[in-house]
């Protein structure tokens, strides 16, 4: 039987809820180590317990401004552009 405490180095099990109840120790000595630990509940992965400084560092990411909120956050994001169809010159191509 795998031991489920000693995971491959590059792919954390997926643990069952029973499996994360009764080895939650495990679980979260592995995750504080810098291995996410991922729980699986009614067969579906579900849960993914990481260290707070991986948390932390996820957080940061997506809370960090991106072009699209700066965007939407300016003052011009409420000027309304009118264009209609651009017309250009066709031109033939060689097949």
């Amino acid at each position: 039987m795998e031991d489920r405490a000693r995971p491959a180095p590059r792919h954390s099990p997926v643990w069952t809820l029973a499996e994360a109840k009764a080895r939650l120790s495990d679980i979260v000595r592995l995750a504080a180590g810098g291995r996410p630990q991922r729980v699986a509940v009614d067969g579906r992965e579900a849960i993914v317990i990481v260290a707070k400084t991986e948390f932390d560092r996820l957080r940061a990411q997506s809370e960090a401004a991106n072009l699209h909120h700066l965007l939407s956050q300016s003052p011009l994001s409420q000027i309304g552009f009118e264009h209609g169809p651009i017309a250009g010159p066709v031109r033939e191509v060689d097949i």
